[in-house]
């Protein structure tokens, strides 16, 4: 008999990689399919269901576009292919929280400020690559 019941998303170690995800989802028949194919579950082994650990239940969540705005302990997710789709939950009852979006803003401001950091030291690289040239110093240019 599963610890799992139906409709708890659980993470387990895949015995192969190849089309494995890491994670399942328990089904109401106490199946456990991987959720890397979404058209094609693949069931799980006994051994990786035993080794797995519940990480939440379907139930308690509720589907979201958006889980950047929410607390860090009311995301949940479930990937596919390698994490390359996502499907966002946020805990049932969660709503969006000021300083969390506050803090994102901060994120933003200081992710662009090092993109612009980056963008002045490409323009003055180009700046002396095209001195360089101008005085007849950069033939390598022309190689």
């Amino acid at each position: 008999m599963s610890k799992f019941k139906a409709g708890d998303v659980i993470q387990y170690t895949p015995r192969d990689r190849h089309a494995r995800e890491g994670q399942a989802v328990i089904q109401p028949n106490g199946v456990a399919f991987d959720t890397f194919w979404t058209y094609q579950p693949t069931s799980l082994w006994v051994d990786e269901i035993e080794n797995a650990e519940l990480l939440f239940n379907l139930g308690d969540v509720e589907p979201v576009d958006d889980i950047s705005k929410y607390a860090r302990e009311d995301r949940f997710y479930i990937t596919h292919q390698h994490k390359l789709q996502v499907e966002n939950y946020v805990r049932k009852g969660a709503v969006p929280q000021r300083e969390v979006v506050r803090q994102n803003l901060i994120d933003a401001i200081e992710e662009a400020e090092r993109k612009m950091e980056a963008a002045k030291s490409h323009v003055e690289w180009a700046k002396r690559d095209l001195e360089e040239f101008d005085a007849g110093r950069a033939e390598w240019m022309l190689k």
